[in-house]
């Protein structure tokens, strides 16, 4: 078996191959990495989906259409939280974490959750809640958050439809 990340010697005919295999050259990613979420630039492949984040746009190309969406917030001080790509029965969401630009004398910010249908070749755009609140401290340095607001989807099997929860708001699309 070839792990990933390693260095194989494979032997054959008295022929000596050294294959290196890289992570990022057959990554099938579901979900963006820290370095990737820090620098607003991420890759993301599932089924016929390949999806480019980068800064406030989203390139989704389906191998027949390709289209760029643009995201809600931009700027330097917002800060992707989380990305991934789920699938949910039969169909494909892009979620997102992402905190807004701070607002105000406190300096506060919203933590969103944003998900994004991936259908046709283009990213629609089902949800945008609010999950949490944070507000930088001038005197102790450091970011002091409310409770983050419990929330989820999953599919309905008898529906197909997909049933989101935030706290105690409950939806469908």
């Amino acid at each position: 078996m070839i792990k990933r990340g390693v260095i194989s010697i494979l032997c054959g005919i008295g022929v000596m191959v050294v294959v290196f295999h890289s992570r990022a050259a057959v990554r099938n990613s579901i979900r963006c990495d820290q370095r990737e979420l820090s620098e607003k630039s991420c890759l993301l492949k599932k089924e016929d989906h390949t999806l480019r984040l980068k800064d406030n746009k989203v390139i989704v190309n389906n191998k027949v259409w390709r289209n760029i969406v643009t995201l809600p917030f931009q700027g330097e001080s917002v800060f992707w939280n989380q990305v991934q790509l789920q699938s949910l029965g039969n169909r494909l969401f892009l979620s997102l974490m992402v905190w807004d630009n701070p607002v105000g004398e406190a300096s506060i910010q919203t933590l969103y959750w944003l998900v994004y249908e991936i259908k046709s070749g283009n990213a629609h755009m089902k949800l945008k809640q609010e999950i949490q609140k944070r507000r930088f401290d001038k005197k102790t340095h450091k970011k002091l958050r409310d409770k983050a607001i419990a929330h989820q989807m999953d599919l309905n099997k008898k529906t197909g439809k997909i049933i989101w929860q935030v706290g105690k708001d409950i939806g469908e699309f």
